[in-house]
């Protein structure tokens, strides 16, 4: 029952994610620009636009719903974008942490740290707290040196703060606080880049299914990360639920310096 139970949430977990995220583009963009398909050409999607300029009707909301789910079928293309591919993965891996520094950091604290359970719930707030601040700095910073490095860079500092996490608590509630903190700021970083580098790759004829793939895609991490940390905790103790989850943020960093093209190349690209 437990296996069924399991498979079936997982499915629709698939289904409504995957669907949502993809129908909530499309409509979007439709509605906009008058582009039904993600893999449409952009010449294809300008001379629709420019048809409905010049009078032609614009398709109703249950006629591009009609439409989005009979191509829905044929989604699978727009991950040939490794723009959204990639952060995609990255995004996957980010909120896959952040889903485990939701559930488990109250525990940790409490079996960990020996921190009662109320106080354990107001330094579980912290990271939240803290991300206020990483959300507006890197978004500063990615718009002065560029949103691949500092995506990249993110993520890699994410790793290392996860290292200081475990090293500082042990040494005291200050410390811990401290790297709580410094989760939080790093936490949320990477999501506000992301968002900015798709829609800087992407025109207004694909930019929100672009957005809406991407967030598909990312958003299976938050259905593994509870469980998957829960067996890791129970095998191998919560040092390695941070561990497991640093290795994963530093290969995605590695995919991204790799494969991601800076903004300037996949525009200088699609030009020509």
């Amino acid at each position: 029952a437990m296996i069924g139970l399991v498979v079936g949430n997982f499915i629709y977990l698939i289904y409504s994610l995957s669907l949502l995220g993809y129908l909530s583009g499309t409509l979007y963009d439709d509605r906009t620009d008058g582009s039904v398909l993600f893999w449409r050409s952009l010449p294809e999607a300008k001379a629709v636009k420019a048809r409905r300029l010049e009078g032609g009707p614009r398709p109703t909301v249950g006629q591009t719903l009609k439409d989005s789910f009979m191509e829905f079928r044929t989604m699978l293309p727009i991950l040939r974008d490794r723009t959204v591919l990639l952060t995609g993965i990255a995004g996957f891996v980010a909120i896959y942490y952040l889903y485990i520094a939701l559930t488990w950091t109250p525990s940790y604290l409490y079996h960990t740290e020996h921190v009662g359970i109320a106080i354990s719930g107001v330094l579980a707030s912290i990271p939240p707290f803290a991300a206020i601040a990483g959300q507006f700095f890197f978004g500063h910073i990615s718009d002065r040196f560029g949103r691949k490095r500092t995506m990249i860079a993110t993520l890699v500092l994410m790793a290392v703060s996860l290292f200081v996490l475990v090293w500082l608590a042990r040494m005291g509630t200050i410390p811990l606080i401290i790297g709580l903190a410094l989760m939080g700021f790093l936490l949320w970083g990477f999501y506000p880049v992301a968002y900015a580098y798709l829609a800087d790759t992407h025109d207004e004829t694909t930019r929100a299914k672009a957005l809406g793939t991407m967030n598909t895609i990312e958003y299976f991490g938050s259905w593994f990360a509870p469980p998957v940390a829960g067996a890791i905790i129970d095998h191998w103790g919560y040092s390695w639920v941070w561990y497991h989850v640093a290795i994963m943020l530093v290969v995605a960093a590695v995919i991204l310096a790799v494969w991601l093209p800076r903004v300037e190349q996949w525009q200088a690209a699609k030009a020509h």
